[in-house]
């Protein structure tokens, strides 16, 4: 048998290529993984912080027509839909903001003893990350 003519791979050369590859795989994605829900979590704390300087600036104008409709309601519509003030309408947030891994929106408490407000996530595997 002469084998100068060869061409192409053999069966275990690809087998082990194929197997090389797998195991690759299997280290690098769950890595990548918590990457994501990293980010995710990152990016929920951004989002709360914005609610958190929308209602500082809301309490900053002394709007309390906004201040008491988010601490009746827990939500932060009021800060998106504004309120009618003189000529203009105070808006503190320029869209609804949602949670970036749930879609669902935010929840807002306020804590009268300690004059401090707190923005929830409401994703399950945010819970707790209040600000």
């Amino acid at each position: 048998m002469n084998r100068t003519n060869r061409r192409g791979f053999t069966l275990v050369e690809v087998i082990i290529t194929v197997s090389i590859i797998g195991i690759l795989l299997a280290i690098a994605i769950p890595n990548m993984v918590g990457y994501r829900k990293g980010a995710e979590k990152e990016g929920c704390q951004d989002q709360m912080r914005s609610i958190l300087s929308a209602i500082e600036e809301a309490r900053l104008e002394r709007d309390y027509t906004v201040l008491n409709t988010l601490q009746t309601s827990g939500t932060i519509d009021v800060l998106v839909t504004g309120t009618e003030s003189g000529n203009w309408k105070n808006k503190y947030l320029p869209e609804a903001i949602t949670c970036p891994s749930g879609g669902a929106a935010y929840s807002v408490s306020y804590n009268e003893t300690s004059d401090t407000w707190t923005v929830t996530c409401p994703n399950a595997e945010s819970k707790g990350h209040a600000l």
